[in-house]
């Protein structure tokens, strides 16, 4: 609609550019498991009970038949989002939607692992109003700080929002373990989640007294003396797609970081569904699963 009544205004004189848009990115389906009878009329999840991956009819033990259909009202296998949102926020299921896969990649809906994002949350806004946040910290909150900066702009950039939150979340593993973390880091970190969680991040804004406001404060700019150190983005890619990148001290061995990739969600599920056949190391640059 948006390129429609671009176009309406170009035809009347009214703007000077025939398109609005340089690119076109289509966003991937959301699905999730639906549940039909033998005479095939779907029944809702909540009627719905399993036994030992089998799937059968509440009331009356009848067995039904299971696959992963495209979310809609016709199949009953939908999500509520008034329900998610009111059981664990609006931020929450925002952050588990870019969270999911990749923007452009069909995602398999599981409301329990919203949970999971909630946590990162509640992690991410204790830390911020902890005792351990000054105004004069130690260095290493301002070199993460701006390691987190750095990936995360490039990642939205390139519309890698589920990378981009994983970064997020790595970052607060190591930023929870500053004994002394500078208010100026919180500030930078603030700025990064607040795309993806813009309540939580406005209300911590406020909370932290920080004068500009967060919706028009500039854009930080990365302080480059802070990524010039040990430290390298290894690049880890399951048959051959990249799945996930990172910033780890430079030199690891492969073992190093086969033990990282393997921990990570995103990396996990692959390895469930198949077994690892042969791995490509290049050191300081890129690991490569081959997953068969």
């Amino acid at each position: 609609y948006a390129r429609f009544w671009h176009k309406v205004l170009y035809d009347l004189g009214l703007v000077h550019t025939k398109e609005p848009f340089q690119k076109l990115v289509n966003q991937g389906l959301m699905v999730s498991r639906s549940y039909q009878r033998s005479n095939g009329i779907y029944v809702p999840a909540d009627e719905v009970e399993e036994k030992e991956g089998n799937y059968f009819l509440k009331t009356t033990g009848e067995p039904l038949r299971s696959q992963i259909d495209k979310m809609s009202k016709s199949k009953l296998n939908g999500s509520t989002p008034d329900e998610v949102i009111e059981e664990q926020g609006a931020d929450a299921l925002r952050l588990y939607e870019m969270f999911m896969g990749p923007f452009d990649k069909e995602k398999v809906w599981n409301k329990e692992a919203v949970t999971g994002c909630r946590r990162f949350l509640n992690r991410f806004w204790e830390t911020a109003l902890s005792d351990k946040v000054s105004e004069e910290g130690d260095e290493e909150g301002l070199r993460l700080a701006h390691r987190l900066l750095h990936s995360v702009t490039a990642d939205i950039e390139e519309l890698q929002f589920n990378t981009a939150i994983a970064k997020m979340m790595e970052f607060m593993n190591g930023f929870v373990k500053v004994e002394k973390i500078p208010k100026s880091a919180v500030k930078i970190a603030l700025q990064c989640l607040f795309p993806f969680a813009p309540h939580m991040a406005s209300e911590l804004w406020q909370k932290l007294d920080f004068k500009e406001n967060i919706n028009t404060c500039p854009y930080p700019e990365v302080h480059r003396p802070y990524l010039e150190q040990s430290v390298v983005t290894y690049v880890v890619q399951v048959n051959g797609k990249v799945r996930g990148r990172f910033d780890l001290p430079k030199d690891l061995t492969e073992e190093a970081i086969l033990k990282t990739a393997k921990a990570h969600p995103q990396i996990q599920k692959y390895l469930v569904e198949g077994e690892l056949k042969r791995v490509i190391f290049v050191p300081n640059k890129l690991l490569n699963l081959v997953i068969g």
